[in-house]
């Protein structure tokens, strides 16, 4: 699969479902401003909005706490993405959007070598970079994922999956809780019945 691919399925989770064609030019235009090309759009609805904000939410989370939390423009605009390690680690790969801009990077040689002497993931690196001169040259300020209304956000028990009971917050553990995103309707409604609080003697 080509990075042209890979980012062109992204455009489906970027434009809340909508997958966008990838097209390697828009139009090509004489010196006269004739138009010579043109490269039209191809679009076609292939996830409901619901869950393309859900996978938005759940890859907000790889750039804010996981593997690609070392993207710097998540200080500035909201970012999700994804990052990529091929076996015998031949390639690194990070894809990932704001709500206004996609792009991906793929980082490896043409004919594969092993990376696994090469620290962290310069393709997040190059990202970042890119990313963060485009929002300055677009003057981008600010800027948050829209989410749909029929999403909403609910914390959950991460040992059961339902919602969170009293004795969820006396594990010894610490927090259990989680916050998801639920499709309105499918949300978890019952209490968590993991965790369950006895009376015990500590003599």
């Amino acid at each position: 699969v080509s990075l042209l691919d890979v980012v062109g399925g992204y455009t489906a989770l970027a434009d809340g479902g909508v997958y966008h064609g990838a097209r390697s030019y828009y139009k090509v235009l004489s010196s006269n401003d004739e138009l010579l090309l043109a490269r039209h759009a191809t679009e076609r609805r292939v996830l409901d909005p619901e869950n393309a904000t859900i996978m938005t939410m759940m890859l907000r989370q790889v750039v804010q706490n996981g593997t690609g939390s070392a993207v710097t423009l998540k200080r500035k605009v909201d970012v999700a993405g994804k990052t990529g390690t091929t076996s015998k680690s031949c390639d690194k790969w990070f894809v990932g959007y704001t709500p206004e801009l996609l792009a991906g990077v793929w980082y490896g040689f043409e004919y594969p070598e092993s990376l696994a002497d090469v620290k962290g993931n310069p393709a997040l690196c190059v990202f970042d970079d890119l990313m963060n001169q485009a929002v300055e040259l677009r003057e981008i300020k600010e800027q948050h994922f829209p989410t749909d209304e029929n999403v909403i956000a609910v914390r959950y028990c991460k040992d059961s999956g339902k919602r969170m009971a009293e004795a969820c917050y006396y594990d010894p553990r610490g927090d259990r809780s989680e916050v998801g995103y639920f499709k309105r309707g499918t949300e978890p409604v019952e209490p968590c019945d993991c965790h369950i609080c006895v009376r015990y003697s500590s003599q």
